[in-house]
């Protein structure tokens, strides 16, 4: 009875009381997709002005003032003109 239970013993002290997670190669896990589609939404909504440098920052500025100008100038008869998109 006391080898029974020395053996028990030593199966336990060898068996991780912990879940174990196994992933079989090619397949992702679904944390992994969920991170993967966070990744893509957040390259989505990333800004992007801080991509473009300042001389094309300077030139969209620019042209939408000079759009926005243009367009609140009345015409001869006092309507705003407005261009269709």
């Amino acid at each position: 009875m006391a080898e029974v239970e020395k053996i028990k013993e030593d199966l336990e002290l060898e068996t991780p009381n912990e879940d174990v997670d196994i992933e079989l190669e090619g397949e992702s896990s679904e944390a992994e997709k969920i991170r993967d589609r966070a990744e893509i939404i957040d390259e989505f909504y990333e800004n992007i002005a801080l991509k473009l440098s300042d001389e094309v920052l300077g030139r969209m500025s620019s042209e939408l003032v000079q759009e926005y100008k243009r367009d609140k100038v009345p015409e001869k008869t006092g309507k705003l003109v407005t261009q269709k998109v």
